[in-house]
């Protein structure tokens, strides 16, 4: 029986101290608890009998809270208990560290290497090779094609990424390469040759920023203080660089060409570049009808002498460091034989006789 006193005396009781009572019982079982959740879950599966070990993408949205994540684990059947795991991750002191990214996830994973992949943010990379000489439409088909790889995406297949829609004046605030170009131009020639690694959050704007750096990354102070020295612009540069790219191949071929393209541009003739009837066209092929040399068009270099309006593709380091070094000679006329070689001559009878001789 509870005497006055006693009653005294619990009515003096200080609320906190029972409080703090409570924690340290919490604590106590939780560290008399955590050993066996921990040996219980650090090496074998939480899985039901009978699941796969298919692997599936998961997401983990920015600012997804502990719950919400093992919900959505227990909902993909990557996990069988949403409690234990959050348990498990609570008593790993880790539930603040889970970054956001799509993982590569599956059902035979235990909380340990779910938990351990969550946090290195090792997200699913999505490898993109674009080649050297590829236009815009061929860099948007092969990033679509990766981010819609069935094995790669799973559940989230269906991004579009698209490229053409862009202006260089949406990016002449940060990269500095850009302010000779057109404002209207697009961002054909920039789209650097290399090979990428994406995420599935990464967007139009993102995709068109990374492969702009890589541009950057790639034009040093050298290159940028020879192209001013010699009064050009980047933009020039580059548009010159991509018909090199499309021309020929191998770095001492380019530069020849180069070369010869700049004694016709001093001589005042017209370039008459096949690659650029193949951009108008659309045309893969080497053999072009006199129809095809007469379209009206600022890209033939038939109708009009000069560079082109713009790129006509998107040119590697290599093209490009052959038109700021390009080889001084004394031809004018160029042709890729059968052979694969590339013949070259001083005058236009000259290249008569070589095409009568290369071009079976």
């Amino acid at each position: 029986m509870i005497g006055p006193e006693t009653t005294k005396k619990m009515a003096k009781f200080n609320p906190s101290i029972l409080l703090l009572l409570v924690i340290a019982g919490f604590g106590a079982a939780i560290f008399f608890v955590r050993p066996q959740i921990l040996s219980a879950q650090e090496n074998i599966n939480d899985i039901s009998e009978g699941s796969t070990g298919d692997s599936v993408v998961f997401n983990v949205a920015r600012g997804d809270s502990l719950k919400n994540i093992a919900h959505e684990l227990k909902k993909q059947g990557l996990i069988a208990n949403e409690l234990l795991f959050r348990i498990y991750v609570f008593v790993k002191g880790v539930s603040g560290s889970l970054q956001a990214g799509d993982y590569s996830l599956n059902a035979a994973m235990s909380f340990s290497d779910i938990v351990g992949k969550l946090r290195s943010g090792d997200t699913i990379k999505i490898g993109a090779t674009i080649f050297e000489g590829f236009d815009i439409d061929q860099v948007e088909a092969t990033l679509n094609a990766r981010f819609n790889d069935p094995k790669i995406c799973g559940e989230n297949c269906g991004k579009k990424i698209v490229l053409s829609y862009f202006k260089t004046k949406d990016f002449k605030n940060r990269f500095s390469f850009l302010k000779d170009a057109p404002d209207d131009a697009s961002l054909e020639g920039y789209l650097f040759p290399d090979t990428y690694k994406f995420t599935f959050v990464d967007d139009h704007d993102s995709v068109a920023r990374e492969m702009l750096k890589t541009f950057e990354a790639n034009l040093s102070t050298d290159i940028l203080d020879e192209i001013k020295r010699q009064g050009k612009t980047v933009y020039e540069v580059v548009t010159m660089a991509s018909l090199v790219e499309k021309e020929v191949r191998g770095a001492s071929d380019k530069r020849m060409v180069a070369g010869i393209m700049m004694n016709r541009l001093a001589a005042g003739m017209p370039l008459q570049i096949d690659a650029t009837l193949a951009y108008i066209t659309d045309k893969r092929t080497t053999r072009f009808t006199i129809d095809d040399t007469k379209i009206d068009s600022p890209y033939n270099t038939y109708v009009y002498r000069g560079l082109p309006k713009g790129p006509i593709c998107n040119p590697g380091l290599e093209s490009i460091l052959a038109v700021v070094y390009p080889k001084k000679s004394d031809y004018y006329f160029y042709l890729s034989a059968s052979d694969g070689r590339t013949i070259f001559s001083k005058n236009f009878q000259d290249h008569l006789v070589a095409k009568r001789n290369y071009l079976k």
